[in-house]
């Protein structure tokens, strides 16, 4: 009886442990999940209860499960048959999609006229099926991709962030669109402060962060339906452009039909877009322009004249051509005039680097008071490496009571009005400017700009520049020279106070492997591998690191918090882990330590989680509160206090609290289960050996 009492309870506190993780998983999926994690922006009602018509399932293939949202969503592989299910009579319409699949076959056997409409979450996607541009009759599939992501750029967006993507087989290469797709976002209409400052934010293909109001068609203010038109797959989302800032700041121009251009036509059959970030012209528009006329963008006080016959010579042979202008005056803070990088992409990927045909014209706007001796501006033209030439015969006008400078460029990069002292005693008595001739355009492969006065001489006969000196407060240059100024007697570079320091190509180059580079702000010192560095920055013309102390925005940190970042060439923001890690130091009060066992590395991402990091804390100085930690990517870091010091890189959600380790305490419930059943099958055999030999 003993026995028969031990195995039964044995078995039966197996079967209760067996049975806890499966409820301990219900319970995780349901009542106990997190709630309002997303401030209601993406939060639904109808969690698996699918808005699709029963016959769904002869066409989805999988189903997945939105932990955040609490959505769900599918993927769906048409055919024929499956694709007549969906049809409405005029498209083709499918809810709660996360990727969908058609045959070529499939697409080119809907009539002219039928869109594809996808619904995923609050977001609704029309594509026509005449837009698609894949190679048609071959045996193929395009690939329908929709996802709600958090992306870091678009994390406060008053609607949910989409990425679409459409592909043809197996992902290998994108689909174009031959005219625009619209695109139907949902905000809340009481987040709304200002419905005329509403933008539709993406990065461009160049690197450019877009907040384009042209591109939004339609807004209904009592439901909150954001009606929007896109080009090209990305990542969108609807923003609302802050209150202290106009909402023409930094547009994003797309003109896609020759209505679209109309807008901005003066009275001489001129275009002029203001405050312009970027313009985007289709090769249908750009046909339409008249010879003879221009193309004005203006951001600031600058005004970037094209002529309409160099637009068109730049667009010939391709389906669209984008002209991009950043204002990069904080690199060159000795300049008089702001300073502009312009760029031109084809097709939205390939640069383009020949040079014009005729001048194009840029004004620029300098300070009067500010300019000691005007016959020694110039204007400064700074190529992909980071080598600056100065020019003085490419002036057309100078106005000395206003400051406005016009000049004449033929290649783009990057121009600015500066002041070389005595350089004025160099200028030549020339023969009017004129564009210079086959030979003396710019030479696209090596970035050099050598423009011609009629007597063939480059003018001013000068050396590249440095673009800025050494000692420039808070931004610090390195080039092949200069880079020699602050290495030490072991080779190593440090600087002091810098919150930009930028390496040229030339610096990297050259620099010695094995050495360390030395970056202090404030109380904090980054101390980075030269060859790590090197090989971050390989390709690329410039490299820029930025260290900047984000201290005020986060609460509790016992150091200085401090953001680090690396851009290369101006626009890519490089997000890759080191291979090599870099070494961070910090100070903390200590007499605020509590317990110094308990510091840890805070790890803060773009969109504000955390990851507490106690071992990647090299050394504690308790006596001088120096704390020194390995970084192995760049981001927001500061040293804080953890009470227990029990979250060894545990990810915590933005209210800081830390999320639960369910899987170990469930898989040692599984094992203790399997070891008391086992138990108790033992005892039943023995107990039923010794029934047989009694």
């Amino acid at each position: 009886m003993k026995q028969f009492n031990l195995s039964f309870l044995s078995g039966l506190t197996a079967f209760v442990l067996l049975l806890i993780p499966i409820f301990t998983n219900v319970t995780l999926a349901g009542d106990d999940q997190p709630e309002d994690t997303t401030d209601g922006k993406s939060a639904r009602d109808d969690v698996y209860v699918a808005s699709v018509p029963d016959q769904v399932y002869n066409a989805v293939t999988n189903e997945i499960y939105n932990s955040v949202t609490g959505d769900v969503y599918y993927y769906y592989d048409f055919n024929r048959v499956t694709a007549d299910m969906y049809y409405d009579g005029s498209n083709v319409v499918v809810n709660d999609v996360r990727r969908a699949n058609f045959p070529t076959s499939v697409l080119e056997g809907l009539s002219d006229g039928t869109n594809l409409i996808f619904d995923h979450n609050d977001t609704t996607l029309s594509i026509p099926v005449n837009a698609l541009e894949y190679d048609k009759g071959a045996n193929d599939f395009v690939t329908f991709s929709i996802t709600e992501v958090y992306h870091y750029h678009y994390f406060d967006a008053l609607s949910n962030v989409i990425d679409l993507n459409i592909y043809n087989t197996n992902w290998q290469s994108k689909v174009q669109l031959g005219e625009p797709i619209s695109i139907t976002f949902q905000v809340n209409p009481d987040e709304v402060t200002n419905w005329d400052n509403l933008v539709l934010r993406y990065t461009h293909p160049s690197g450019e962060d877009i907040k384009s109001k042209q591109q939004i068609r339609s807004i209904n203010k009592e439901t909150g339906q954001v009606v929007a038109e896109i080009n090209h797959m990305n990542t969108y989302a609807i923003d609302e452009v802050e209150d202290n800032r106009s909402v023409t700041d930094r547009v994003y121009y797309e003109f896609n039909t020759e209505t679209d251009l109309a807008e901005y036509e003066d009275e001489n059959g001129d275009i002029y877009a203001e405050n312009a970030n970027s313009a985007y012209f289709e090769e249908d528009v750009v046909e339409g322009l008249t010879d003879g006329k221009s193309v004005t963008l203006t951001n600031g006080e600058m005004k970037l004249s094209i002529p309409t016959n160099v637009i068109k010579e730049i667009t010939s042979g391709y389906s669209n051509v984008w002209v991009g202008i950043d204002n990069v005056s904080y690199f060159y803070p000795n300049a008089l005039s702001s300073v502009f990088a312009f760029n031109i992409l084809l097709d939205e990927m390939s640069p383009y680097t020949r040079n014009f045909s005729e001048p194009v014209e840029v004004t620029f706007q300098v300070d009067p008071a500010e300019v000691r001796n005007w016959d020694d501006l110039v204007l400064r033209y700074i190529d992909q490496d980071g080598n600056a030439k100065n020019y003085k015969n490419q002036f057309e006008s100078v106005n000395k009571q206003t400051g406005e400078v016009v000049a004449n460029v033929y290649h783009f990069s990057e121009y600015g009005i500066f002041e070389v002292p005595g350089s004025g005693a160099e200028e030549k008595d020339d023969a009017p400017d004129k564009a210079p001739d086959s030979e003396s355009k710019p030479d696209s492969n090596t970035g050099s700009n050598p423009e011609s006065n009629e007597s063939g001489q480059e003018d001013p006969p000068s050396d590249n520049v440095k673009i800025e000196e050494k000692g420039v407060t808070g931004h610090v240059y390195f080039d092949q020279q200069n880079i020699e100024e602050y290495k030490d007697l072991n080779g190593d570079i440090s600087v002091q106070d810098a919150n930009i320091v930028t390496f040229l190509k030339s610096a990297l180059d050259t620099y010695e492997d094995g050495k360390t580079i030395s970056l202090s702000k404030d109380d904090v010192t980054l101390r980075i591998p030269s060859n790590e560095l090197k090989e971050i920055g390989a390709g690329h013309a410039r490299l820029d690191v930025m260290l900047e102390n984000v201290t005020d925005k986060h609460d509790g940190a016992l150091s200085s918090v401090f953001d680090f970042g690396i851009y290369l060439d101006l626009t890519e923001k490089y997000e890759e882990d080191f291979a090599e890690s870099f070494e961070a130091t910090f100070y903390v009060d200590p007499s605020n330590v509590n317990n110094w066992d308990n510091l840890v590395l805070r790890y803060i991402d773009d969109a504000a989680n955390i990851i507490d990091y106690p071992d990647h804390i090299i050394s504690v100085n308790k006596e001088t509160g120096e704390v020194v930690a390995k970084i192995s990517h760049f981001s927001t870091y500061g040293i804080y206090e953890v009470s227990g010091n029990d979250v060894a890189a545990a990810s915590t959600e933005n209210d800081g609290e830390i999320l639960p380790n369910t899987a170990t305490n469930l898989y040692n419930y599984l094992l203790i289960g399997a070891v008391l059943l086992l138990a108790g099958l033992v005892i039943l055999l023995i107990k039923g050996r010794k029934a047989t030999k009694a």
